[in-house]
């Protein structure tokens, strides 16, 4: 048992420093180590399925970090694992969110005569296979008996990797300073793959997992990591400036605040007290640096455009949408629409899907929503899933996280490990009540 667990933390400690190694060497070799490394932790706690179910997030990171899909190779061996070591359910794969994903996928593939570019529609169609494939996937591990406690320290454990490389690449405060939002990469300004507007969704995302980590873990000893990974997560959304995810996390923090007053039905005047202080030091602040707030990109008003021509790219975006309302365009489609050999996003997820699956695939996209939330609200340990599946909704209305590849990725893995858990467990609540109600009911007869 202790040689288990030394193990295990030597190979938790050894995959981040072999995705740093690749970040500084490009040393592919690092990367096939990293994954063997992930492969290997899931491998020794095969008993224990909140590692292959966390193990998601450590494949998506891979991705980002290699700009290679490391998630479809992961989803595979995810489910070998169903079939060979976990008891093989078939049945468990029909419910509502996979069959609604299913349809969203089948919308996908009806607009393959309206195509320009084969190319992009054909990326966008992998994308969306893998997404219902995370799916399918997750459904099949037994979830019903889950510890959530160790869920919530594996997702704090990945959330602290992802900050950690993110500033790895980006350790000179001067060099945030210095450049421009936009040119913010995760690699380094490498202008290759994922940049400011996709580092914050992802960021708010992490974020929740570390206050869920705060919330159901009952020991302190690791809180600091949580707090650490807020505090950074915080100060890279300082300098990467995305207004949309502001937007998502104070939406996403009205909420938690609101359903904390109505389950508590009583205002606690201490916390109240110490709140308004604080926000009477920051209006303080802000009146006393007020020319320096007003050229900070989140206040700045000083344009002539506030939406950065959003409204000009919605109209235009609307326009292509008219061509093919009821099927769509196709996936990516955007881009050559107007001509350009490159993928383009309207920046709001509701008219990109219109754009490209047309009013049915948008519907069915939508379905795809409310089922996540209106899944099972009595498991609240689990709502800090739920709300990093939401931060993304919201943030997808005003940047491309839910329609381009890595946030949808993302946003799949947290929808579907929220609606498998919440539905498994929900399952197995009801049917011990329905035991115990049956046993009622003979006992009386007898």
């Amino acid at each position: 048992m202790i040689i288990k667990l030394a193990i295990n933390k030597s190979l938790k400690i050894l995959y981040p420093l072999l995705l740093i190694g690749f970040l500084y060497l490009d040393n592919k070799v690092s990367v096939v180590l990293a994954g063997i490394t992930l492969i290997s932790i899931v491998c020794i706690n095969y008993k224990k399925p909140e590692f292959l179910i966390s193990g998601f997030y450590g494949a998506f990171i891979m991705t980002i970090v290699v700009n290679q899909n490391f998630i479809g190779i992961y989803t595979l061996i995810s489910m070998l694992f169903c079939i060979f070591i976990y008891k093989f359910d078939i049945k468990k794969v029909f419910n509502k969110f996979n069959i609604i994903v299913f349809l969203f996928f089948v919308s996908s593939l009806l607009a393959l005569h309206n195509v320009i570019n084969f190319d992009f529609y054909s990326d966008g169609v992998l994308i969306l296979l893998i997404c219902l494939s995370i799916s399918l996937s997750i459904s099949l591990i037994p979830l019903k008996s889950l510890n959530i406690n160790l869920i919530f320290s594996e997702l704090n454990y990945y959330s602290f990797i992802f900050i950690c490389l993110f500033f790895s690449t980006h350790y000179s405060i001067e060099e945030l300073l210095n450049t421009p939002r936009a040119l913010i990469y995760f690699n380094g300004n490498s202008e290759v793959g994922i940049r400011s507007n996709t580092i914050s969704g992802f960021l708010i995302i992490f974020s929740l997992f570390n206050i869920g980590y705060l919330v159901n873990n009952k020991s302190k000893t690791k809180n600091w990591i949580s707090i650490f990974s807020i505090i950074l997560n915080l100060t890279a959304l300082f300098f990467l400036q995305t207004r949309g995810a502001i937007v998502a996390l104070a939406f996403i923090g009205g909420i938690i605040l609101t359903k904390k007053i109505i389950k508590t039905k009583r205002i606690n005047l201490k916390k109240i007290t110490a709140l308004s202080f604080l926000v009477v030091i920051s209006l303080l602040f802000c009146i006393f640096n007020i020319n320096y707030i007003s050229e900070f990109r989140i206040f700045n008003t000083d344009n002539s455009d506030y939406s950065n021509g959003r409204f000009e790219i919605y109209k235009e975006a609307l326009k292509y949408f008219n061509y093919h309302p009821i099927i769509g365009n196709g996936l990516y489609q955007f881009g050559p629409l107007k001509g350009s050999y490159t993928i383009e996003d309207p920046h709001n997820w509701v008219i990109y899907y219109l754009l490209s699956t047309g009013i049915v695939g948008t519907l069915l996209f939508c379905l795809t929503i409310l089922t996540l939330l209106n899944g099972n609200r009595s498991i609240d340990r689990l709502n800090f899933i739920k709300y990093g599946a939401l931060a993304t909704i919201i943030h997808g209305l005003f940047e491309p996280t839910l329609s381009t590849s890595l946030p949808l990725l993302l946003f799949f893995i947290t929808s579907s490990i929220y609606f498998h858990i919440n539905n498994q467990q929900q399952n197995q609540e009801n049917g011990v009540e329905h035991k115990n109600e049956k046993s009622t009911n003979l006992n009386v007869n007898i």
